[in-house]
């Protein structure tokens, strides 16, 4: 079964774009070692690997808690 890429990865959400290539990789092979402990028809699998890929990158993505406006 073929991996997902970086590229497809950064596809899904705009916030992603700023994130590094090797940091995409090292979610993409997360989400690969936990696919492998499950039975997936290969047709799902790109998909379900590029989705969980983003899904670890976003949460990594850091949002402002608070702002302020004016004084």
């Amino acid at each position: 079964m073929a991996d997902t890429t970086p590229e497809k990865v950064r596809a899904i959400a705009k916030h992603l774009k700023k994130v590094e290539e090797t940091t995409l990789q090292m979610y993409i092979d997360d989400a690969k070692l936990e696919i492998e402990r499950h039975k997936v028809a290969a047709k799902y699998y790109d998909k379900l690997q590029r989705y969980l890929a983003a899904h670890f990158a976003a949460l990594d993505y850091r949002r402002p808690e608070t702002q302020k406006i004016g004084d």
